[in-house]
């Protein structure tokens, strides 16, 4: 089982805030329940993760520094020659597909979370945007994960939980929000973005869904644009 599948793993029981089981995280990841004890087992047995009772299983406090350690590895990843691979490894075709996928999907996520969302959860997606303007101002490594989050805390307060997997799965899968991250960055179009979610969560937190809609389409035609400018670079 590599680092990358442990981690995997280790952050949805760790994001779960509860205790979990292999049915759980087999819906959340998309992967065989079977391969999903396998890996628990396996987990279990080098001491990062425990059962609770018959709630499910936790990190353990080795498992939790374990955790954190990754995190900070994949936060702080400054290699330039391994993302400009990822980037170089993702046909132009495959990242405007995501792009239109998102916009679909997402463009549900902002009307729900409009809809649904908890006045509290508005203020945290205030916070995170103000996090990540902070995060690329200051150029931090940690940005990237912030977008990530920020993309998908608006899924989850749309109340979906199914909207949320989907897009969980499909802004992690290749590393594609890093890899958008990436490119916008080398094309010098971070900054942009920063205006931009700021757009998007005012009109989540007004509960204007067509103008949520509508500023998420904008955000979207800008990662489109950075990947064509990107690959007609090269």
């Amino acid at each position: 089982m590599s680092d990358r599948e442990s981690y995997v793993i280790l952050d949805r029981i760790y994001n779960a805030h509860k205790p979990v089981g292999a049915t759980y995280l087999a819906t959340e990841l998309g992967i065989p329940q079977a391969t999903i004890g396998r890996r628990l087992k396996f987990l279990e047995n080098k001491g990062l993760i425990k059962g609770d009772g018959r709630k499910g299983r936790i990190l353990t406090e080795i498992g939790l520094e374990c955790y954190e350690k990754q995190s900070q590895l994949l936060a702080t990843e400054t290699d330039v020659s391994k993302l400009a691979l990822l980037i170089n490894n993702a046909p132009r075709k495959t990242l405007q597909e995501i792009v239109e996928i998102r916009r679909k999907l997402e463009g549900l996520a902002v009307t729900l979370a409009c809809r649904n969302a908890k006045e509290s959860e508005l203020k945290q997606l205030e916070e995170l945007s103000g996090v990540y303007a902070d995060s690329v101002t200051r150029g931090l490594p940690s940005s990237a994960k912030i977008d990530l989050g920020f993309h998908l805390l608006i899924a989850k307060i749309s109340g979906n939980s199914t909207l949320y997997s989907l897009l969980r799965i499909l802004l992690t899968m290749d590393d594609a929000s890093v890899i958008f991250h990436a490119i916008a960055k080398q094309i010098e179009s971070n900054l942009i973005s920063i205006v931009q979610h700021h757009d998007l969560m005012k009109a989540i937190c007004k509960r204007d869904e067509v103008e949520a809609v509508e500023k998420l389409n904008v955000h979207l035609d800008k990662v489109s644009k950075d990947i064509n400018l990107r690959y007609d670079q090269s």
